[in-house]
């Protein structure tokens, strides 16, 4: 169902791949990351992979709280302007 992941709508930032969005937060000062993140890397790409149609576009999220350590960032799948899935994925 859309609409139980609508609450994360007004934290949208834009399109993304699932490499992109951990190459930001994760990977060093030019974006890259370790060697042994590569089997995890592959992994997510096609579990989100599986649940996306064509037309379907990724999106990157963040939260930015309300104090200290209240910070989530994730992904969204956006369908037809819908986000039909969501997941967070790092939280601080």
């Amino acid at each position: 169902m859309a609409g139980e992941h609508e609450g994360i709508r007004p934290y949208l930032i834009g399109p993304t791949t699932y490499r992109e969005f951990y190459a930001k937060w994760l990977g060093d000062e030019n974006g890259l990351l370790p060697g042994w993140a590569e089997p995890k890397l592959t992994e997510g790409e096609a579990r989100i992979r599986a649940r996306m149609e064509p037309g379907d576009e990724l999106w990157e999220w963040h939260n930015p709280g309300r104090g200290p350590f209240s910070q989530t960032w994730g992904l969204a799948i956006v369908r037809g302007g819908e986000i039909v899935w969501s997941e967070c994925h790092m939280r601080s």
